[in-house]
């Protein structure tokens, strides 16, 4: 189990981390222009998806940067 663990880049704490700030960063823009009139209305779907694509691509990104693939 600890060997998949230091192979896993899903629980790099680097991805959780950056997931996390860009997850945070994201979801403050579109409040601030959701009550600006500029953006429409999410639902909890809408921030599920991306929220897990966002997951996705920063897993994605540390795998490939520490030379999993």
């Amino acid at each position: 189990m600890a060997a998949r663990r230091r192979d896993d880049p899903t629980g790099h704490p680097g991805v959780r981390s950056l997931a996390f700030w860009i997850g945070q960063a994201a979801l403050f823009g579109w409040a601030v222009a959701e009550r600006l009139g500029v953006a429409p209305t999410l639902t909890a779907w809408d921030i599920l998806v991306v929220v897990m694509g966002l997951y996705l691509v920063c897993s994605a990104t540390v795998g490939l940067r520490r030379g999993l693939n």
